[in-house]
């Protein structure tokens, strides 16, 4: 029986304007919420028992019901359904990548919008019916419209096109990850009203989530003095041809611009993640000069693919550059535009010289990652991503290093291990998979137990003592990642003699048998308390490629900090994993 709560009343009549059902045996999760609803009843509200399979629109309703209820068949309002080749409706969204609200003044204010296209007069008299939208989590939420008294009035209809602010219905994406809508509205076709729907979907980031790990480096980085701007920036896309272009009708276009910086200075500094730009606005009063719009952060364009973001060490003579695309409409939609005139790159908060960029541009702005070298005319990695590959395979794991005992043990769900340390009978080795930041990237433990007899380990003494002490991380250049407490410490920059990498808290020691010949293996899709742990919970990371390799014996004792650690390893076991945003 699912839990549906309201604002419940016997006698007289009530209103209800929302209803939520959550399942009571699931820790009471919320699955769907309905607002708006303007439910009255005079009367008892009957809620039916949930029934395996989808809703049947031709179904009748139950005759002991109607009875009960001492109502007739006519009294039931049936469904309006779809009517046989009927076009669909087309629902798409401003942008393919959104971001959560952040502060006022670095963009990101939450102004999400859905375009419906339609008919203008079905767009007049009631642009939709119904409108739902389902977070990663799976809650699902609904507004229903009521078209008699629309509550937030009809936005302005241009050929067939109108503008849905989420904020207005209260449907604003509340979550990182993949969010889908789904929009019903009911419109009248050969002479009869027919059921139509439209959905879409887009991904909801974090505009703070970091771009670069925090990383032990003893190059500085890099200081506007040390840079400057050579050679011109490089024109991206065909429609530079007037300072402001627009597409033709029905089209969307996309330009852009590599920009490229030297190190003119005659030391090496470092730089990477996302360049801090800004587009200035022609005529803009000298307090307020910048467009105020969010930029999408490396995202994926026409014009070029996402970077790998990374930490580069910039030498002397050395050059790094960025790409920028704009998004162009038609004319007509230009109230949705606004013309630029250059983009101000800041370098340590302190501005370089303007980068000429006389452009319009009618949505977001995407701006990539930082890449070493001169501009490479590969924008969209196409030779890059070769020759990382290239790089890369020796580092992957195979199962040819598995132990014949695990092999079989080896699935999805368990990853593909590494073994890293041979202790006794026991042999330990690591596993992981790709995954996206904000969804947490585990990593757990494998125990092979290679000899004849069974061999007990505990869960908090070997196993938890084995992930906090297991490995190192560094990312793609080989540098050494903090953990987060280090961070907290301050030990950024700096020459580590000893990790620092918390206090275990051992809550439950308990006692597993690893039967002779055999593995036991934690969960990468179900991670247990005990096997698996969140690499992002203890090292400050950020979206880009790692390593995972075994921390290096316990040195001499020093008088001196050691110098940083750099580049990967030639040999020994290292174990891969990519991280998304």
């Amino acid at each position: 029986m699912p839990g549906v709560y309201q604002n419940f009343a016997w006698g007289g009549c009530s209103s209800y304007e929302d209803l939520t059902l959550s399942l009571e045996r699931q820790g009471n999760p919320k699955l769907l919420r309905t607002h708006h609803l303007w439910l009255r009843s005079c009367g008892g509200i009957w809620t039916s028992r949930l029934r395996a399979g989808p809703f049947l629109a031709t179904e009748d309703v139950p005759a002991e019901w109607l009875d009960s209820y001492k109502i007739k068949p006519s009294d039931v309002a049936r469904p309006v359904l779809p009517l046989e080749g009927t076009a669909p409706l087309h629902l798409r969204t401003l942008h393919a990548v959104e971001y959560l609200k952040s502060t006022f003044e670095s963009g990101y204010a939450e102004f999400m919008v859905l375009l419906l296209s339609e008919s203008p007069t079905a767009l007049a008299t009631c642009p939709f019916r119904t409108l739902q939208r389902r977070e990663e989590d799976g809650e699902n939420t609904i507004y229903v419209n009521h078209c008699a008294n629309i509550a937030h009035g009809s936005p302005a209809i241009h050929d067939g096109l109108q503008e849905l602010l989420l904020r207005d219905y209260g449907l604003l994406a509340q979550r990182t990850g993949n969010v889908q809508y789904r929009m019903t509205t009911v419109t009248t076709q050969r002479g009869a009203p027919t059921l139509q729907t439209a959905e879409v979907s887009f991904d909801v980031r974090d505009s703070t989530q970091p771009m670069l790990p925090v990383v032990e480096a003893s190059v500085p980085e890099c200081t506007a003095g040390q840079l400057g701007f050579s050679p011109p920036s490089v024109n991206l896309g065909v429609h530079w041809s007037t300072a402001t272009s627009y597409a033709d009708d029905g089209q969307q276009w996309q330009d852009g611009r590599a920009f490229q910086v030297t190190n003119t200075s005659a030391q090496t500094c470092r730089l990477g993640g996302l360049p801090d730009v800004h587009f200035l606005i022609p005529g803009a009063q000298p307090s307020n000069p910048y467009w105020a719009g969010d930029i999408c952060r490396n995202c994926a364009t026409t014009l070029f693919q996402p970077r790998e973001s990374r930490w580069i060490d910039l030498r002397p003579a050395e050059s790094a550059h960025f790409l920028v695309a704009v998004t162009l409409l038609p004319q007509r939609l230009a109230n949705n535009c606004t013309v630029l005139a250059a983009v101000d790159l800041k370098i340590g908060g302190i501005r370089l010289p303007k980068l000429s960029f006389d452009t319009a541009d009618c949505g977001q702005i995407a701006v990539s990652a930082w890449r070493s070298g001169a501009y490479d005319h590969d924008p969209l990695n196409l030779a890059y991503n070769r020759q990382r590959s290239l790089q890369q395979q020796h580092f992957q794991p195979s199962l040819a290093n598995v132990p014949d005992d695990c092999r079989k043990n080896v699935s999805d769900e368990t990853g593909m291990p590494v073994m890293f340390l041979t202790r006794g009978d026991l042999e330990w080795g690591l596993a992981t998979h790709p995954g996206a930041l904000d969804k947490g990237v585990p990593v757990t433990v494998w125990v092979h137990n290679r000899s004849d007899r069974p061999v007990s380990i505990f869960t908090c003494m070997d196993v938890e003592n084995y992930l906090y002490s297991a490995f190192d991380v560094l990312d793609s250049s080989g540098r050494l990642v903090l953990t987060r407490q280090e961070v907290e410490k301050g030990k950024a920059g700096k020459g580590l003699a000893a990790r620092i990498r918390g206090v275990m808290a051992c809550d439950s020691n308990i006692d597993f048998p690893v039967p002779p010949h055999s593995c036991i293996s934690g969960s990468l899709t179900r991670p247990s308390p005990f096997f698996t742990m969140r690499l992002d919970s203890k090292y400050a990371v950020a979206p880009g490629t790692y390593f995972l390799i075994p921390p290096p014996a316990a040195p001499e004792p020093m008088q001196t900090t050691p110098a940083p650690r750099s580049g990967l390893p030639s040999s020994g076991p290292i174990l891969p994993v990519t991280i998304t945003p």
